[in-house]
């Protein structure tokens, strides 16, 4: 199969080969020949992946790009007879 993927300035594409996460793609065009997929992720925004991120951040180039915060605080979120909620 042969594709052609557009990745904007702002975007990034990860190419994955039988699941595993083979190359990153910044700004261009490209030909994506085999059997291969392309995710594209806006930089806008916060990065969330189906992909499971402990295997994702095993390749180096993501990881430099990736600031990776772990929350460990409890959230908590009050609910008034009125339906009013409020989250703290």
């Amino acid at each position: 199969m042969i594709k052609n993927v557009h990745i904007k300035a702002y975007e990034r594409g990860l190419v994955f080969r039988n699941g595993n996460l083979i190359d990153i793609l910044k700004e261009g065009s490209f030909w994506i020949f085999g059997n291969k997929t392309v995710e594209i992720y806006d930089m806008k925004y916060s990065f969330k992946s189906n992909t499971d991120l402990t295997l994702l951040l095993k390749n180096e180039g993501l990881k430099d790009m990736l600031d990776v915060v772990e929350e460990k605080t409890v959230k908590l979120c009050l609910f008034t007879k009125t339906g009013f909620s409020k989250k703290y």
